[in-house]
């Protein structure tokens, strides 16, 4: 028998296909693989046509292991097999002592490929020993060895069982090894472990490697150049400073998630451990709801003043079908569109089937989630509706990927359908130009008195509340991955469910949904405060309201609903929230019209925007107002005098160049249009030139680092006589 033929049957790895049906597996390969599955063997891609995975012998039960040995030794040539074969359950000798193994599966390729030669040359001297013995079984193995008498195939085993390098012809087995192989295997009960060679001993880390890991390991995220420079202060005297290289394989002992330790923190740093996948095959609909809301990464026109603006989105989606139930936008993040999101997914129409008040609403410590109107145990919406809130841990975004996900599946998806989208992944160029012709349009029609939306480039708030809304619709329409797999009826093709399919699945089998009655929706979602009144009146908001029932409740703390677009009057109740009277508006101290809610909201708004630009021009205002210190006369070097004069010209040359246009952008776009009627100068052209290659670079090159404001252009058109 060839060398071919005995690795072909002594082989390390073995396909489902080729373990079924032997001793101890299941006799189908569906089976064989279940097996494998449940009692975690390791496997390996089987290389060649076909593909799959292969086991290796060592991770087989023993029955099966040792059919395929016993199965190869029997047929080995006869000068060699000179021994009955040993069958499965034969006798060996008792335990001499108990011997701590390696686990066959912490064992590195090389010492499982050692165990299982010599695992084969011992089972040849364990069919020896009812007839001759181990001893002398042995001593026939070493005589064949040492005459070259093995075959090929047992000779190609030996500096693999020696656990050294050759071609095996110049390399023999010797008697102490032998007996060393048996007495260890015995020792064990027949443990084929036993015949594993131990671990080479990991080479001590350098004395220099805790100085060196202690620089590398900062959030900065700094190049092992610069943590070697860093480290030198620290070395102890006397210690080498390491090489670039040395470094290098320091690190690569370690794992990468140790490297990457101080170097990231908190969830950058936990998004490169282990996780935990929450399951939702066991959850009905509305059991679980996860709310979020979104930055949109683009510009849209602004309701009120029409310029180009980045609104907030919020979406509420059901944990159980992924169907999107709700969803709300707003100016900016705020509890009103989180509360209208809310609205918008426990309200239930022919238009909108999907919705209901759900058990649980998941979402993060948000401003708009965690106001007091909304998660207020008492009074706020949550509560009123009968849901339990939950919140995340700070920080910890990845518990919540089935929302953070729908951010990249819907809204930015979206955004990326406009020509203002700004998010991840827009051309920096081309993003610049977008935003230099929305500013452009807006100073047209500024200039023009256009009322309305300033740029033809932006999406009105209504149209960009019907895009938001078709877009909604076609994610719970589209095929979603974490859904079971269906037929389609159409195509007669595999796909996933939709959404929408696996919500109407449910209803299909009996499930409905809870819902608010229509005489309740106008009273839940009006929003809710607690307040104390005083002599029949009632503070809300900064407005007093007034009704004669309240004198009775002098001093008790009652609940108080109002409308947040009509001011005038607000709902109040008793703490069973019973409806006590309607109080209308009196006296407000502050307007003579009482103010609601939202246009309170304005104010706020504008206000803090005012205070923030005025403190810009009381920073402007101090930095011009520094009194200048005056010093002694004296006559100042030349080389200063002369220092002083370019800086003194190089400041009118900038003020001239500035006092035609706002920016560089717009200097660059004029220099271009006179380029093309051939009025540009050489000058003004290079510098053009040079201004496009720099945007595109991110920094300055070239006639732009030299004069960024282009002032040298007046002295060209000079010398043009232009």
């Amino acid at each position: 028998m060839g060398e071919t033929t005995l690795i072909q049957e002594i082989q390390s790895h073995y396909t489902a296909r080729e373990l079924t049906g032997l001793p101890g597996v299941p006799q189908s390969v569906k089976g064989v693989h279940q097996k494998a599955e449940r009692e975690n063997w390791p496997s390996q891609k089987r290389s060649g046509k076909g593909g799959g995975n292969e086991y290796p012998l060592s991770a087989l039960p023993p029955e099966t292991r040792d059919h395929l040995v016993n199965q190869a030794i029997a047929q080995l040539p006869e000068k060699v097999c000179q021994f009955p074969q040993i069958t499965q359950g034969a006798e060996v000798p008792a335990l001499v002592e108990k011997t701590v193994l390696q686990p066959v599966a912490t064992l590195k390729k090389w010492q499982t490929s050692t165990m299982e030669a010599r695992l084969i040359i011992i089972r040849l001297i364990e069919r020896a020993v009812p007839s001759i013995g181990a001893t002398k079984a042995i001593r026939i193995l070493v005589k064949q060895a040492a005459d070259g008498t093995l075959p090929d195939e047992i000779q190609h085993l030996v500096p693999i069982a020696n656990k050294r390098s050759g071609d095996g012809h110049d390399r023999s087995l010797s008697e102490r090894s032998l007996m060393r192989w048996w007495s260890s295997y015995q020792k064990a009960g027949g443990n084929y472990a036993a015949l594993a060679p131990a671990k080479v001993e990991k080479e001590k880390l350098p004395l220099w490697a805790p100085f060196f890991l202690k620089a590398y390991r900062v959030p900065q995220k700094i190049s092992v150049a610069h943590a070697i420079e860093d480290m030198a202060e620290q070395l102890p005297a006397g210690t080498t400073l390491p090489t670039e290289a040395q470094a290098y394989r320091v690190l690569a002992k370690m794992s990468t998630l140790d490297q990457q330790r101080g170097r990231m923190t908190g969830k950058e740093l936990r998004s490169q451990k282990g996780f935990i996948r929450r399951s939702t095959d066991d959850l009905e609909p509305l059991e679980i709801v996860l709310c979020d809301g979104h930055s949109w990464k683009g510009y849209i026109a602004h309701p009120v003043h029409g310029r180009h603006f980045k609104p907030e989105v919020c979406a509420i989606i059901d944990a159980a079908t992924r169907v999107i139930i709700g969803w709300s936008a707003g100016l900016a993040e705020s509890s009103q569109t989180v509360a209208d999101a809310v609205r918008h997914a426990v309200t239930v129409s022919e238009e909108k089937p999907e919705g209901g008040i759900p058990a649980i609403l998941y979402a993060d410590r948000g401003a708009g989630n965690e106001a007091n109107v909304n998660s207020d145990p008492f009074c706020g919406m949550y509560a009123r509706l009968g849901m339990t809130y939950k919140t995340g841990i700070p920080g910890n975004s990845q518990a919540r990927g089935l929302i953070e996900r729908v951010q990249k599946t819907v809204w930015i998806r979206a955004a990326k359908k406009l020509d203002t989208y700004t998010g991840p992944g827009m051309d920096s160029t081309v993003q610049r130009k977008v935003y230099l012709a929305l500013e452009k349009d807006v100073k047209a029609a500024v200039k023009a008195g256009k009322e309305g939306k300033k740029s033809e480039k932006l999406l009105s708030w209504s149209e960009f509340l019907d895009f938001c809304n078709d877009e909604v619709a076609d994610y719970n329409r589209r095929p979603h991955s974490a859904l079971p797999r269906i037929t389609d009826r159409v195509t007669g093709l595999r796909r996933h469910m939709c959404p929408l399919e696996m919500w109407s699945k449910f209803l299909a089998e009996g499930w409905t949904a809870m819902v608010p009655e229509p005489e309740e929706l106008d009273s839940l979602f009006r929003p809710h405060v607690t307040v104390t009144t005083r002599r029949g009146e009632v503070r809300v908001f900064g407005n007093l309201y007034y009704s004669g029932d309240l004198v009775h409740y002098n001093g008790a703390t009652v609940i108080v609903a109002y409308d947040i677009h009509d001011a005038n009057r607000v709902w109040v109740k008793d703490q069973e929230e019973r409806l006590i009277c309607i109080a209308r508006w009196n006296a407000n101290k502050r307007d003579f019209y009482p103010k609601s809610v939202r246009e309170q909201a304005i104010d706020d708004r504008l206000n803090r925007r005012k205070k923030l630009k005025l403190q810009q021009i009381e920073e402007i205002e101090a930095e011009a107002a520094v009194p200048l210190q005056l010093v002694a006369a004296r006559e100042l070097p030349p080389e200063v005098i002369a220092f002083e004069q370019r800086q003194e010209k190089k400041e009118k040359q900038k003020e001239i160049a500035q006092s035609c246009f706002d920016n560089v952008a717009d200097l660059c776009d004029d220099i271009r249009r006179r380029q093309k009627q051939g009025g540009a100068s050489e000058y003004e052209t290079t510098w053009a030139d040079d201004y496009d290659r720099s945007m595109g670079s991110g920094k300055r090159l070239g006639l732009y680092k030299i004069d960024p404001n282009c002032a040298g252009r007046f002295a060209a058109q000079a010398a043009h006589g232009q």
